[in-house]
């Protein structure tokens, strides 16, 4: 069938309209599969910590995501543009190059693009209930109600964005930074003013009550559900308080792991319940620290001490610390 110039002409005419009219996207970008952008040089990772409550916590095995964006894009502006490059891995402590490697190798890109990777940990605690979101600023997001006190063998730790990179720093991998999400408590003593000789005063329980421990996780916590009536932190066999001080902690633990919040007059305290015997006469008191007087908010990654003194007058005084 033979072919009019003006068919011809028209149809050249709408292929250039066609291209004049696609987005950067599909005009600029030609994204290569993952194997066909790879380099030679393996993704791994320098795992350090960012602040002191994670410190003995850098050889977990932690998770990590990339996104890929071709060169002359950059995250956060061309986030729109990115592409997943690795899915969410579990990276795991290598003995022999003191490092974090994935499980299955992913190389660096070789045709000039970047890579911006989110981080968390741990891993398979947390893998069914931290969601990656490229367009939060550190990536990672709890979307459902968390319940810390469900999950206090969790130390929820993120790590700094590692934005726009194309290797390694060195030559065990690129330096993750994690820092912790929580905050804890990590130790609370009780002393006498000073020693009684007719009085034997005995710690009977210390709990922390008016605290926030559900939330969800998006560039912070946003607090959620009814504050707390009751978090026991010692209930156990009673001990004598002398003037030396007693550890007045025992949960399993060893640390009362906390979402971070701010602590307002007369909403949290620290509750104390001692007995003071003098012959056969037991009396017992019960005393509410409102912590609004010591501390004005539990800030994250932050591990808190806390040393009270019950006085003569039988006033309890606290010195908050960090431990």
């Amino acid at each position: 069938m033979k072919t009019s110039n003006n068919n011809i002409k028209w149809f050249a005419a709408a292929l250039v309209l066609v291209l004049a009219s696609c987005s950067k996207n599909d005009a600029e970008i030609s994204l290569p599969a993952k194997k066909a952008a790879a380099s030679s040089e393996l993704i791994s990772f320098n795992v350090v910590a960012g602040t002191k409550a994670v410190e003995e916590k850098t050889t977990d095995t932690h998770a990590a995501v990339a996104y890929y964006l071709p060169e002359g894009y950059s995250f956060p502006n061309d986030v729109d543009y990115a592409t997943l490059y690795m899915n969410e891995q579990a990276i795991s402590y290598n003995m022999v190059n003191d490092n974090h490697t994935t499980s299955s190798n992913y190389f660096w890109p070789e045709d000039g693009g970047s890579l911006t990777i989110f981080s968390y940990s741990p891993y398979e605690q947390l893998k069914d209930i931290v969601k990656i979101n490229p367009n939060v600023i550190n990536g990672v997001t709890i979307p459902e109600v968390y319940d810390i006190n469900e999950h206090q063998d969790i130390h929820f730790m993120i790590a700094d964005p590692m934005i726009n990179k194309t290797c390694n720093d060195a030559d065990n991998g690129i330096t993750a930074t994690y820092r912790s999400a929580i905050c804890e408590i990590g130790s609370i003593n009780i002393a006498l003013q000073e020693n009684h000789s007719t009085e034997v005063y005995k710690l009977q329980s210390v709990s922390l009550s008016g605290h926030y421990t559900q939330g969800t996780y998006s560039n912070g916590w946003t607090l959620c559900g009814e504050a707390c009536e009751s978090t026991v932190l010692f209930d156990g066999e009673e001990k004598v308080i002398d003037a030396d001080g007693i550890e007045a902690m025992n949960i399993a633990n060893d640390s009362y792991l906390m979402l971070p919040q701010v602590v307002k007059t007369g909403k949290m305290f620290l509750n104390v319940v001692y007995t003071i015997t003098t012959g056969q006469t037991v009396q017992t008191i019960k005393m509410n620290v409102d912590l609004r007087d010591y501390l004005k908010e539990f800030k994250a990654g932050n591990k808190y001490s806390f040393d009270l003194t019950i006085e003569q007058t039988g006033v309890i005084s606290m010195s908050p610390g960090m431990a």
